[in-house]
């Protein structure tokens, strides 16, 4: 059951000064049932369309491969331990992948605030416990690069946050931390 005050679901279009726009974005119909394309004629026209790549992109790039259980396998806590600086790289370069601020959909950047927030909260989990100066050093390391890009949404996610409470230095954030993690995996069970 749809909700919204139209029929059409994300296919709905609008006319604005004469031309008929998707408030949701272009979609693609496709049925081989004549009735249902009967059906659907009688609300709308529609436009020829048949998808036809015309290239296929080939990129050498090692990815994560997710084997479940598997010793090495990437969500195991050791595992994820060790790779702390992969979690904080990838953080780092989705963060610096565009501002915040300049995407114009104000869903899009609902969506992506908290993707970046799981990604943060992720990452410093993971780098916390493994309770060296060194690890604390990388995550002060990625908050620095994170804020000279964007001052504005760094210091946000680091300090005006949840993450606030896990990003504390020393050893008491690294036990809070630690704390946060047991109790979320007796919640959830990710391990």
């Amino acid at each position: 059951m749809d909700k919204r005050c139209h029929i059409g679901g994300n296919v709905y279009t609008e006319e604005i000064e004469g031309i008929q726009v998707h408030k949701y974005g272009a979609h693609i119909f496709h049925t081989n049932n004549k009735q249902v394309w009967e059906y659907v004629t009688r609300f709308a026209e529609f436009n020829r369309y048949t998808n036809s790549p015309v290239a296929n992109y080939y990129m050498n790039v090692d990815l994560y491969r997710y084997w479940i259980g598997r010793p090495d396998q990437s969500v195991q806590e050791e595992v994820m331990k060790k790779r702390y600086h992969h979690q904080i790289l990838v953080t780092e370069k989705c963060f610096t992948a565009c501002h915040l601020d300049d995407i114009p959909s104000k869903k899009l950047r609902k969506h992506l605030h908290h993707e970046l927030f799981m990604m943060f909260g992720i990452s410093i989990l993971f780098t916390r416990l493994n309770k060296t100066a060194e690890t604390d050093a990388a995550l002060d390391r990625m908050w620095d690069n994170c804020i000279a890009f964007d001052p504005k949404w760094g210091r946000h996610f680091r300090d005006q946050t949840l993450l606030w409470f896990i990003c504390r230095p020393g050893k008491l954030g690294q036990d809070f931390s630690e704390f946060i993690y047991r109790l979320c995996n007796k919640i959830v069970r990710f391990n």
